[in-house]
């Protein structure tokens, strides 16, 4: 014969076993830690301002990479599209660059933010890693198109990939 408890029978059970030696519950909480995952702005409101148009030119780039776009080619710099994408260029190597990219980094490049960029090496230039990326998904691998670090620069009044 099987036997029916009330709820409200299971709902107290887990409430008074909770109670300690004194009739109280107990309120300690372990201590906060950041999370590994959580990357957190930098410390100078400033410096993520001036950043933001590389930033900016970064985001589109990977973004244009998961789509297969072409348009995204127009933020490399000449050198730099010769380099990564051979003597027939970005435009034309793009779409099938991004098909054999494996699916995983193809949905983890769709959710990429950029949302730290290092001043340097030069004055007028910022570097990201692929580490500072933040992810929504687990992080693309570098490959033949996505590099491990990029270094953006202002050029005349736009901001370019340069390495």
């Amino acid at each position: 014969m099987r036997v029916r408890l009330p709820i409200a029978a299971l709902v107290l059970v887990p409430v008074l076993t909770s109670c300690g030696s004194g009739g109280e519950a107990e309120n300690s909480m372990p201590p906060l830690t950041p999370e590994p995952t959580i990357t957190l702005p930098p410390q100078d409101p400033a410096a993520e301002r001036r950043s933001l148009p590389a930033r900016t030119v970064l985001f589109r780039y990977l973004r244009s990479i998961a789509a297969g776009d072409p348009r995204g080619c127009a933020h490399l710099s000449p050198a730099y599209d010769r380099a990564t994408f051979g003597a027939r260029g970005c435009r034309v190597q793009m779409p099938p660059a991004a098909r054999r990219l494996p699916a995983g980094d193809l949905n983890a490049l769709r959710g990429v933010t950029v949302p730290i960029a290092n001043e340097g090496p030069e004055p007028a230039d910022y570097t990201v890693h692929i580490t500072d990326l933040q992810w929504r998904t687990e992080p693309a691998d570098p490959s033949d198109v996505l590099a491990s670090s990029y270094v953006i620069r202002r050029v005349g009044t736009r901001w370019l990939i340069v390495a």
